[in-house]
Order: C-alpha cells, then structure tokens, then sequence
C-alpha cells in the first residue's frame, strides 16, 4: 500500500511539473505584423526584455516600404531595436511610388509631354494623341521608342 501511495504522489508531481513549463510561459511574448497590403512578415516569438531587431522589409506592389508603426494612425513610430515587453502587432506604413512619364508626339507635333504621376493615378488622354482621318490604336511603355504614324490606321 505504501509503495502504491508513493507512486501516484511521484505521478502527479510529474504531471504538475511538466504542464508548468509548457502551459504557462508568461515570459514569452510575440511581434504579430499587419503589414497592410503588403507581402506576409513572419510572427516573431522572444522572451520577455529581449531585444528584438527589425525583420526584413515587406514587399507591395506600386508602395515603397516606409517605417513600421505601433498603431494604425501611424502616429507612434517603431524605433528599433526594440524591447520586448508585451505582445505587439505593429503595423507598416507605405509611401505610393511616382512615376516620371514622358510622351513623345512625333509626325508633325515634335512635342514631348512630361509628367509625374503617383501609382494608382488615372493617367490623362492627351487631344495630341489624335490626327485627322487615322485612329490611335496604342502606346508603348518603357523605353521604346515608335513612331505615332505606325500605330494609326488611316480610315
């Protein structure tokens, strides 16, 4: 009977003792990222105090990565490295990238358009883009260079 008593005592000291460590672990903490858009930043785990670097920068298609924020009116800037004390989901913050557009207008125009746009800026229709009695068909983005004449189909 003592025998028996002894080995359900030793069992639950060993059951105690391995749910505490597994459970519990207060000292733990997490950095969760909302990235807003942007590619997926992984979950950082570090224990309580450590000092955590910043990851690598996301990626979003037209965006420049900006700064990380602490909250979502990006008021309260992520200065890095930071301590971790508490779980924290941070949020990134984008700049829209701009663009340099030029339109060279060629067979009697001889003119060239220059702009900047924003991404995700509807792009102006030019009246230079017409001729008489022709249809513009299209335009070439990039560095190629074509001549208006070519892409116009004489009615």
């Amino acid at each position: 009977m003592h025998k028996i008593v002894r080995f359900l005592v030793l069992g639950l000291f060993f059951t105690l003792a391995s749910c505490s460590n597994t459970k519990n672990n207060t000292n733990l903490k997490v950095i969760q990222f909302d990235t807003t858009g942007g590619s997926l930043i992984e979950t950082i785990e570090a224990n309580k105090g450590d000092l955590v670097n910043e990851p690598s920068q996301p990626f979003k298609t037209g965006y420049n990565f900006a700064q990380w924020y602490y909250d979502s009116d990006f008021s309260l800037q992520v200065i890095w490295p930071i301590s971790l004390e508490e779980n924290l989901v941070l949020f990134a913050d984008w700049e829209a990238k701009k663009y340099q557009l030029d339109y060279f207008i060629y067979e009697g125009y001889d003119e060239t358009i220059s702009l900047e746009v924003t991404f995700g800026d509807v792009l102006p229709s030019f009246d230079v883009l017409t001729r008489t009695d022709y249809i513009f068909l299209m335009a070439f983005i990039q560095n190629q260079t074509h001549k208006a004449d070519k892409y116009m189909i004489n009615l």
